[in-house]
């Protein structure tokens, strides 16, 4: 729905030349509502970005075992646990 808000709304030509500022002003005359939803699409979007490159980099070779992983937040988690009792 917001991607179809700003094409109706822009000049027609290809997305890559639309300028930053021109995609700020059209989110500028969105209701609060709107420009949250656009937020929370956007912040997705960024979301499937990074899995993608945590899978092509499992894909590679470069993950780190499960294990490992678990070990580190649980170190993390005790970490802020010890720093919140203080």
């Amino acid at each position: 729905m917001h991607k179809r808000l700003f094409t109706m709304a822009l000049p027609k030509r290809k997305p890559d030349k639309t300028s930053f500022n021109q995609v700020l002003k059209l989110a500028s005359q969105l209701a609060p509502k709107e420009q949250e939803k656009l937020v929370q699409a956007m912040q997705l979007e960024e979301l499937r970005r990074e899995i993608m490159i945590g899978v092509k980099q499992i894909e590679q070779g470069e993950g780190i075992p499960g294990e490992q992983v678990f070990q580190r937040l649980r170190a993390r988690h005790n970490e802020l646990v010890r720093k919140s009792t203080k």
